[in-house]
């Protein structure tokens, strides 16, 4: 016996995935484009039983984001998480990011033993949306900003500068899938760009960027009253790093819960404390 089969995986495999490991029909979806679009695309180790682990890999020259990295219990200790990414990366001691669960623990100790660091606490927060009055009164705020819908082309190169900036690397071909599917919003100050939000029809905040934290309530009551205004949304949903500690803690102060908790693993991004994320498999 040699053991699972590494592979690319089916289509038919990526589905079973997306219903087994995704409750959401929004991740469920990007399971599929991140399987079909991105350079690494999915990967999954086969045995007679099924599929028995898996690597997505998505990312650019700048950065490797690996996501939905797991291996039946059955079957760990035996290489298979190394096998998977040295077959998604063609190199498996390629430095990788990823969220991984606060007890999952197989997880956190594959990482540790490649030499990633464990670190930033990523906030799951969910729950209802305040009044409208609340938001509009956030939204106002001290600054007074311009904004423009975003469209990932036209700025594009606006858009690869705040990501640098914050989040230390440009991530062109996840706004044009954001773009495409959300409603995005540009904030300019003085002529300059100085931030981004998007919101989703499933009551999804994320991502978001801003170049000083000074701007993150009022961004952040200006995307969750634009989620009321757009989608009729009474509920929301984003993922905080827990640094961003002025988000996290206006959030939970208008009655958001806490759902989960991950950790980022690897590389960070430049700054937490300056940015919202969008899905645990495409922070």
């Amino acid at each position: 016996m040699n053991g699972p089969l590494i592979a690319r995986a089916l289509d038919h495999e990526i589905a079973q995935l997306a219903l087994r490991r995704e409750g959401r029909e929004e991740g469920r979806a990007l399971y599929h484009t991140l399987a079909q679009e991105s350079p690494g695309g999915a990967w999954v180790a086969r045995d007679e039983g099924g599929v028995v682990g898996s690597a997505f890999l998505t990312g650019s020259p700048d950065e490797r984001y690996v996501s939905e990295l797991f291996v039946e219990p059955g079957f760990r200790r035996r290489g298979l998480g190394t096998k998977l990414l040295a077959a998604a990366t063609g190199d498996a001691s390629l430095s990788l990011m990823g969220c991984v669960g606060a007890a999952q623990y197989a997880g956190l100790g594959f990482a540790a033993r490649r030499g990633d660091a464990v670190h930033t606490p990523i906030l799951d927060l969910a729950g209802t949306l305040p009044r409208m009055e609340t938001l509009a009164k956030m939204a106002v705020g001290t600054y007074r900003f311009r904004t423009a819908t975003i469209d990932a082309l036209a700025h594009g190169g606006v858009l690869d500068a705040l990501d640098r900036e914050v989040r230390g690397y440009a991530v062109a071909d996840q706004h044009a899938y954001f773009a495409g599917r959300a409603t995005g919003t540009l904030f300019e100050l003085d002529g300059e760009a100085v931030g981004y939000t998007y919101v989703w029809p499933s009551g999804r905040l994320g991502p978001q960027v801003i170049v000083s934290s000074a701007y993150a309530v009022q961004l952040l009551g200006f995307g969750l009253a634009t989620l009321a205004a757009t989608y009729a949304a009474a509920w929301c949903t984003m993922l905080v790093p827990s640094a961003n500690t002025r988000v996290a803690s206006t959030a939970l102060r208008l009655g958001l819960d806490v759902q989960t908790t991950r950790l980022l693993a690897g590389t960070a991004v430049a700054d937490p404390s300056r940015s919202i994320g969008f899905h645990h498999l495409w922070f």
